[in-house]
């Protein structure tokens, strides 16, 4: 079963309710997701890597009746790794189920909607250009060696 996690330091990201909000440093693009597609990213956060587990996960959260949602999954999986979203790891080791989810309290499920990487590089350059990606191990922003 391959692991998979975000590209962390290249990319930056934001979670913000039912959206997010990615930026590639080495490509300059910078991409937005909503609906499944960032509760996927947010079960990355929270520790679920494994790809089962994160279909499995995405079925219980989604209506999904009559619908296999293993293959647009997977597409989608596939465009973050081609965009070096995220990467394979096989080193880390993947929750079951986050400690915000309670077995107890089934969550109201939510309409599906197929999951959508929009692509944005009108700011490509200007990205490649923002020296926050070029930190060392002193982090940012810190004073100019003399």
């Amino acid at each position: 079963m391959k692991n998979i996690r975000i590209n962390q330091p290249t990319v930056i990201y934001k979670i913000l309710g039912d959206e997010a909000v990615l930026i590639n440093y080495e490509n300059g693009k910078y991409y937005w997701v909503e609906k499944i597609a960032a509760s996927l990213l947010s079960s990355l956060e929270q520790g679920i890597y494994e790809i089962d587990s994160l279909g499995e996960r995405l079925s219980n959260r989604y209506n999904i009746k009559g619908i296999d949602i293993s293959k647009d999954i997977n597409d989608f999986i596939e465009q973050l790794r081609a965009e070096s979203l995220i990467v394979d790891d096989d080193n880390i080791i993947s929750n079951s189920r986050p400690a915000s989810e309670s077995p107890n309290q089934p969550l109201e499920k939510l309409p599906y909607e197929k999951p959508i990487l929009h692509v944005f590089d009108d700011m490509q350059e200007l990205i490649k250009l923002d020296p926050v990606h070029e930190i060392d191990g002193r982090g940012w922003p810190h004073l100019m060696d003399k």
